[in-house]
């Protein structure tokens, strides 16, 4: 650690001697180091997951030309970023208004300088809120603890803050991850997750070695999140509302065997995939209606993995269906996290199925972009894994694809990447300057 320390200090010092002032943050510096230390078992286990076993779509999908529905203007793409929990926890001298908005505006500020239009936000990590809500307690990242008392509204303050930028703000929320841990008395006496769970015994709720879940199949639980979503529309003025890929937790089992029990006795006829595709289809649709009723102009969005197959499959994320049909979603977003000459999941193929799959031209086909990536290893890309490493044009090269094949936009993993200071996120944000002015 001391060693990268100064390795960091002295980029710092080469780069005052070329670099602008306004181009550094030491904000966004400090959260890039905390983000990478953060997510780097998570994420290794995610990609590890997501490369394993690539499955291509059916057959007559494939044979359909694999260009999307341009937009209206190919040379103005939707541009995003993602920006997560860990980027918006009060920590590191960060935990007063005045420090918080500051590190805020600094992140806003290096988001303009690629362009980017629009922010997703998570405000609800683990059925928890980072602003005052009547169904979610305070996050632990913003309070003392699950349940604490919030210093200041965060959420509120990113609106007002992103709004002076001149930024549209999505409320990105988790709708069924409760936790990584499986303490269910860990939880905040005010989390709606342990106060369904009594007894050890809940259908509402489902306790893994992995985490806590909400059960998608609870009508109860689809209730709690709509009404989440509501009052995240009526209090804030917000772009829309956002999902991310966490559906159906990994290796389900029979968790939810007596709700499907109980839809079969009824004369239900769908098999128990099929089923749960369609528990959490319904979600979506719902909110789709919750979001609408605020105006159609209000965006739903949702952003599941890259790989269909382990969609479909796996988390029981029927993309097929929300990318077909209207009333799903407004926009998908999957994170193609892959660069050109990744061993199983190459981005050129994973982003023709993808557009494939979009042909209807009812919804909007957004890409997300692994940024945090750059000049890392890719330990499960088999052949491809020193791509990042050796190219620093990755990202760009990828936005002129998305271009190239008529997609909506892109979005890329995630703001506190976007920083100019450490050297391999400047050289591929530098290319991609240049790609999008």
């Amino acid at each position: 650690m001391k060693r990268f320390i100064l390795v960091l200090l002295l980029i710092f010092f080469l780069f005052c001697a070329c670099v602008k002032t306004d181009d550094l943050s030491p904000y966004v510096n400090e959260t890039v180091l905390q983000t990478q230390q953060t997510y780097a078992a998570e994420k290794e286990t995610t990609e590890k997951l997501k490369a394993e076993n690539y499955v291509s779509f059916p057959a007559e999908i494939e044979a359909t030309a694999h260009t999307a529905a341009a937009p209206e203007n190919t040379a103005s793409l939707f541009s995003a970023s993602w920006l997560s929990y860990i980027e918006l926890s009060l920590v590191g001298g960060r935990n007063t208004k005045e420090s918080y908005t500051a590190y805020i505006d600094g992140i806003f500020d290096n988001m303009k300088k690629v362009n980017i239009t629009d922010v997703f936000v998570q405000v609800r990590p683990f059925a928890d809120a980072f602003y005052p809500s009547d169904y979610f307690p305070a996050t632990a990242y913003a309070a003392s603890e699950q349940g604490g008392t919030l210093p200041f509204d965060v959420f509120g303050l990113i609106v007002e803050r992103a709004k002076l930028k001149g930024l549209n703000i999505h409320a990105w929320i988790n709708p069924y991850r409760v936790s990584h841990g499986n303490d269910i008395k860990a939880l905040s006496e005010k989390n709606p997750a342990r106060m369904m769970f009594k007894e050890g015994i809940s259908e509402d709720v489902a306790v893994t070695e992995k985490g806590i879940y909400f059960n998608p199949a609870s009508e109860k639980v689809r209730k709690l999140i709509t009404d989440g979503v509501k009052e995240l529309l009526k209090k804030y003025d917000i772009k829309g509302i956002h999902i991310d890929d966490y559906f159906y937790f990994e290796n389900c089992g029979d968790f939810d065997s007596r709700q499907y029990s109980v839809y079969t006795s009824l004369g239900g006829s769908l098999d128990l995939a099929e089923w749960r595709r369609e528990n959490v289809s319904t979600l979506l649709s719902t909110l789709y209606s919750a979001v609408k009723a605020f105006g159609e102009e209000k965006i739903f969005s949702v952003s599941p993995a890259g790989d269909i197959a382990k969609c479909y499959n796996e988390s029981y994320a029927d993309v097929y269906l929300w990318c077909r049909e209207e009333g799903y979603c407004d926009m998908i977003i999957p994170q193609i996290y892959f660069g050109f000459d990744h061993g199983k999941l190459p981005f050129t193929r994973c982003l023709e199925d993808w557009t494939a799959l979009c042909m209807s031209g009812k919804v909007k086909l957004t890409v997300g972009l692994a940024l945090y990536k750059a000049g890392q290893e890719d330990a499960y890309a088999l052949s491809g894994k020193d791509e990042w490493v050796k190219n620093h044009d990755i990202i760009a090269r990828q936005v002129q694809l998305i271009r190239d094949k008529g997609c909506y936009g892109y979005a890329l993993y995630s703001g506190a990447y976007i920083d100019f200071f450490e050297k391999s996120f400047a050289e591929e944000l530098n290319n991609l300057k240049t790609m999008v002015y």
